[in-house]
């Protein structure tokens, strides 16, 4: 019962508990969460969890059966800055179980365990940055929409487009690896929000990716920030899905 003290003693100073949903929306990826964006507008998390190694059953069919240290329960919480485009320096908090876990003990609850444990070490810099859920999300909706996906809000509309293209990674020798660009495309014109020049250590191995969530906020009537999270899908073993994110800060009191 230690870590749930833990996760209320962090939630004393965050203000908000992490969602205890564990089951992620594609069977084949880890769960997500949106940790959120800071008061400026200017750095957005996530949190992926879920299982190292699920084995041969989708993770949201096991989430009552018996874990196993073997499973490995994960919690990775990455922080992005929006100007720049990457993480921050602290960024990931990762949290592992990786002794033995007790008899009788249930995957959900060995998940809910690194989710706990992560959320309390990561506590410091979400309270920092005062990161919450702000804003407003879209899901992709329809055919084809892994690639594209219409956000409407105050400030800021119109469409996502990702695109991909082949692009070597030195961690990958002989997988036909790549990277995304990705673009909104607006009654105004076209901005690009992001394209790879390298694959980050973080990316794993992508051979394709997906939009996955889109979030934007209004921190005040001039600035607009956006966030999209990209699903990276994997070759190989292990986790079928890594989550990255890509986004901009659009401050029209600069020209």
């Amino acid at each position: 019962m230690m870590h749930k003290a833990r996760l209320l003693a962090a939630a004393a100073l965050l203000g908000v508990l992490p969602p205890l949903a564990i089951a992620a929306e594609n069977t084949d990826a880890p769960g997500l969460d949106i940790v959120g964006f800071n008061g400026r507008g200017l750095f957005f998390g996530i949190e992926q969890y879920g299982l190292r190694h699920p084995g041969d059953k989708p993770v949201e069919q096991i989430l009552d059966a018996p874990a196993s240290r073997a499973m490995v329960p994960f919690s990775e919480i990455r922080i992005y800055d929006l100007r720049s485009g990457e993480e921050i320096h602290r960024s990931p908090f990762v949290y592992e179980v990786k002794e033995k876990i007790p008899a009788g003990i249930t995957v959900r609850q060995a998940i809910q365990r690194a989710r706990d444990e992560n959320y309390f070490d990561a506590k410091r810099v979400i309270r920092y940055l005062t990161l919450v859920p702000r804003g407003k999300a879209f899901k992709p909706q329809g055919k084809g929409a892994e690639k594209t996906m219409f956000i409407a809000a105050p400030g800021l509309s119109g469409g996502l487009i990702l695109k991909t293209f082949p692009l070597a990674s030195k961690a990958c020798p002989g997988l036909k690896t790549k990277g995304y660009e990705l673009t909104l495309s607006t009654p105004g014109g076209d901005v690009r929000i992001h394209k790879d020049r390298r694959l980050p250590e973080s990316r794993g191995c992508p051979v394709d990716y997906a939009l996955v969530r889109a979030v934007v906020y209004l921190p005040n009537p001039d600035v607009d920030s956006l966030a999209v999270v990209v699903a990276a899908r994997q070759a190989g073993k292990g986790a079928k899905v890594r989550y990255t994110v890509s986004g901009r800060v659009f401050d029209r009191r600069k020209k």
